[in-house]
């Protein structure tokens, strides 16, 4: 439902996040785009001297280093070294806080430059203090100033992880519940090729909202609606973020495709509530079970953000347990009574940083349940009612696409404290089957590391880039 540190905001992203529909791996910038990474590292220049007759993203690139092993950062300084456009979305004393903060990593050491390089733009592979590997992306305007500065986590060149069996290893490290699953997506179904607790039905966040979508597609593609369809925002179906709709006024028409956008690129919860209300939570439910889910009844009655928000923000822990202790038909009533007098907008209690009840209130999955959802939803986008699909799930791809080893990327995840889901639909360049990969961490004590996870997560997802 909500991403808690910077590593996590658009799922890879650390800084400078597009906001954009390109999502998480998209860049903040004011024109040029970095070329994608091919997957060849060359030496960069080094030693005393080298910045002097450096290119304009090389000296960048050097100053940027030098930030984040903790050299001085003044405001005025940090004004001069980046595009208006750059600073009109990351304002310098934001960004000032964010490289100090990400210095904590210190010492970066430059490995050195992956792909082309041009006298304006550039990725550089760098090592931390944790021996982590980072991909580090700059584009600079004509005058020398960045517009573009992206910092990814490269799980995928790390050496210690480059077999199935040390990312088995590093992912059971991490949380003590976790699961994760490899799998080529046929007509027949999902063929699991790698899988670590598949049985597990663990707690996914907002990965829930693939079943929305889902039930979305199904009723577009009967005819019974169009992705131009338009809904009024409204207050009873207002959440707390992410997301950007909660701050549209009542009564703001947004059509489904919009509405379907938001949901999966930023996760926006009060888009995926009018959707589920919009389509009937009986729709939603139903659909658990058309994608084949291994137990409905664990996401019985299907909640909204604004359901799960109540729950563990504004009700009374006796009406909480009540809730955990019902029947479905009971906890339908209980839903209704606590949306009547509840508000989680109002919430003015501590912050929520700490694991809630994530093995009794959240929606759960396995891996295959979530294979076969995301099956019936590459099935819809083959269909040309529902070909929109698509691009609904491609608009954040959730990590790089180091190479283009993947001609398609498709994502989703979600989080809360102790929950980290991230789901992907690929399709291979290099034989144009369609894939499938999940990465799931859950901890009922302690917030999952969602830098590591998501650097687990990209050396896992690399594993499949090639046949």
């Amino acid at each position: 439902m909500r991403m808690t540190k910077i590593a996590s905001v658009l799922m890879g992203c650390l800084v400078a996040c597009s906001c954009s529909a390109s999502g998480a791996g998209g860049s903040m910038d004011g024109g040029d785009e970095v070329a994608a990474p091919d997957g060849n590292i060359e030496t960069a220049p080094t030693g005393d001297g080298a910045s002097d007759a450096a290119s304009p993203a090389m000296r960048a690139l050097d100053w940027v280093l030098e930030a984040l092993n903790g050299g001085p950062l003044t405001e005025s300084d940090v004004a001069a070294r980046f595009a208006p456009a750059f600073l009109a979305k990351v304002p310098v004393a934001q960004l000032i806080k964010v490289l100090q903060q990400l210095s904590a990593a210190r010492p970066f050491t430059l490995v050195g430059l992956e792909g082309p390089a041009t006298d304006r733009m550039l990725v550089a592979v760098v090592t931390t203090g944790s021996h982590q590997y980072l991909r580090i992306a700059v584009a600079t305007d004509a005058a020398g100033r960045m517009q573009t500065l992206l910092l990814q986590p490269a799980g995928d060149l790390d050496p210690s992880l480059s077999s199935w069996n040390a990312v088995d290893q590093a992912v059971s490290s991490l949380a003590p519940k976790a699961h994760l699953m490899a799998a080529t997506i046929t007509d027949s179904g999902c063929a699991p090729t790698h899988a670590l607790g598949a049985e597990a039905s663990l707690a996914i966040g907002s990965s829930f909202k693939l079943w929305v979508l889902a039930a979305l597609a199904r009723e577009i593609g009967s005819g019974a609606h169009a992705w131009t369809d338009t809904l009024p925002i409204a207050d009873a179906h207002k959440s707390l973020p992410s997301g950007v709709l909660q701050d549209q006024p009542a009564g703001t028409p947004v059509s489904l495709l919009e509405l379907a956008n938001n949901m999966i690129s930023i996760s926006d919860n009060t888009a995926a509530d009018h959707l589920l209300f919009f389509l009937g939570r009986p729709t939603v439910e139903a659909m658990l079970a058309t994608t084949a889910h291994h137990d409905p009844t664990l996401n019985q009655p299907f909640l909204s953000t604004r359901d799960m928000f109540n729950l563990k923000l504004m009700v009374t822990p006796a009406q909480q347990q009540a809730y955990i202790a019902a029947g479905v038909a009971e906890r339908r009533m209980l839903l209704q009574t606590f949306d009547a007098t509840y508000d989680p907008r109002t919430y003015l209690g501590p912050a929520w940083l700490t694991p809630r009840a994530i093995d009794t209130l959240e929606w759960f999955a396995t891996p295959a349940d979530l294979c076969n959802v995301m099956r019936a939803l590459k099935t819809a986008a083959d269909q040309p009612p529902t070909a929109r699909i698509r691009d609904v799930l491609s608009l954040n791809p959730g990590l790089a696409n180091p190479g283009g080893a993947f001609s398609y990327v498709g994502f989703k995840g979600g989080s809360e404290p102790g929950v980290l889901n991230m789901t992907w639909l690929l399709q291979r360049k290099a034989d144009q089957k369609w894939l499938f990969f999940t990465l799931t961490f859950n901890d009922v004590q302690n917030a999952i590391d969602e830098d590591q996870a998501i650097y687990l997560a990209g050396a896992a997802r690399s594993l499949l880039a090639a046949p």
